[in-house]
């Protein structure tokens, strides 16, 4: 025996379905990377949806010298901070490189500070439509004793976030 089911289908179905036109929906995307497999996923993603849109790209590296080398138990020389910023410098710069080849318009900035903070910050500041960003993975004791990025930035941004796993 079969049933059918009126789900309730509305008068008016056959109206269009009111849809925002894609190019007008991102107009600037902001991808935080780190030099991870999951951030050249999202770099990928970025790139996609720039191309699908026109919208411009700003890849984001975010660095922390003082937290990383902390939790080793180490206070950052001046070196090893003007190493870490140098390093931010050249992985913007290959990112830009690399989306720049694709016809992408991209730009690059390195900033100093807390990742997540950052991200945000320069999201608002830029005025993105969209923040993608991968997701490290971290184990639950690391994610519970050092936080995530990613979900700083989901609990905090006013922004969209796309995450790439």
């Amino acid at each position: 025996m079969t049933s059918t089911y009126d789900y309730g289908r509305p008068d008016n179905w056959d109206d269009p379905l009111v849809m925002p036109e894609i190019p007008d929906t991102l107009k600037r995307i902001l991808v935080a990377i780190d030099g991870s497999y999951q951030s050249e996923r999202a770099l990928s993603q970025a790139a996609f949806l720039a191309k699908l849109t026109q919208a411009e790209v700003i890849v984001v590296v975010a660095y922390n010298p003082i937290t990383k080398l902390h939790r080793r138990g180490m206070l950052p020389s001046e070196e090893i901070i003007e190493a870490m910023r140098l390093d931010a410098h050249v992985l913007a710069n290959e990112a830009t490189a690399l989306l720049a080849a694709r016809n992408v318009n991209v730009r690059a900035i390195a900033a100093r500070g807390d990742p997540a903070d950052a991200i945000v910050t320069l999201a608002e500041e830029e005025e993105v439509s969209l923040i993608i960003m991968g997701h490290r993975g971290l184990g639950n004791i690391k994610r519970f004793l050092l936080g995530s990025v990613a979900e700083r930035v989901l609990q905090t941004s006013p922004i969209p976030v796309l995450i790439q796993p």
